[in-house]
């Protein structure tokens, strides 16, 4: 293994898992921090599963039960289950996913257990999606996101799905929804202020109209004044 490609964290748990196995000590919490800090090759694994008792030939585990415990001490969370590589399927199992999965198609588990190459190839595959977590982490933190990792889909025919994306942060998600309270808010005082604004003016123009009317009452008053007929007592005048 070339020591010099490891990480301080990698290193580390490499050194204690090494260190454990000296001992007898088992090696079970060790396994599982080397393969999630990126220290999981095959063949350390594979020693030190030959070191707590898990039978392995040239070709491949003895059974397939065997390489399930290995995958189960290297990993963690393991999950037999055939996913289609159609997006409905992806999206359906993704929703079942907390954080640490790998989930593997019971077909193809049994050939990666006779199939040492075939086993390496895609264990490689696994390895990369942990092993690249903090990397995608820093770069959706550059960018003010979150990153989110749901684990790692092996289908039937060897291909694996990595289920991660990006989303935004609990700081960026409050900041959001206070703009758009205050946009709401904005938008609600700027209707009021029209509504005000509306009844003001229809009180307005009401007002008008009933001046206009009373002014058009006092004109016809007038003029029916002054066209009023004159009447003489004629008694008065003779």
């Amino acid at each position: 293994m070339d020591m010099g490609g490891l990480s301080g964290t990698a290193l580390m748990a490499y050194m204690n898992g090494m260190s454990a196995l000296q001992q007898g000590k088992d090696i079970s919490s060790q396994a599982l921090l080397s393969a999630k800090t990126g220290n999981a090759s095959f063949g350390l694994f594979a020693e030190i599963l030959r070191k707590s008792g898990v039978q392995e030939t040239d070709e491949g585990y003895a059974s397939t039960d065997d390489y399930l415990s290995h995958l189960k001490e290297k990993y963690g969370n393991i999950r037999l289950e055939t996913v289609g590589r159609d997006q409905e399927s992806i999206d359906k199992a993704a929703g079942t996913m907390r954080g640490d999965d790998v989930i593997i198609a019971p077909e193809i588990l049994d050939k990666m257990a006779k199939d040492r190459e075939l086993a390496e190839k895609i264990e490689g595959y696994i390895d990369k999606a942990f092993v690249s977590i903090p990397q995608e982490q820093a770069w959706c933190a550059a960018r003010g996101l979150v990153y989110d990792f749901e684990g790692v889909i092996v289908h039937e025919d060897g291909t694996v799905t990595t289920i991660c994306g990006c989303s935004d942060s609990p700081e960026r998600v409050a900041e959001v929804e206070r703009e758009h309270k205050e946009k709401r808010e904005k938008e609600a005082a700027t209707r009021k202020a029209a509504i005000e604004r509306g009844q003001e003016e229809a009180e307005r123009r009401r007002q008008m109209a009933m001046e206009a009317m009373m002014q058009r009452s006092r004109i016809s008053q007038v003029w029916e004044t002054a066209n009023a007929p004159l009447f003489f007592d004629m008694n008065e005048i003779l």
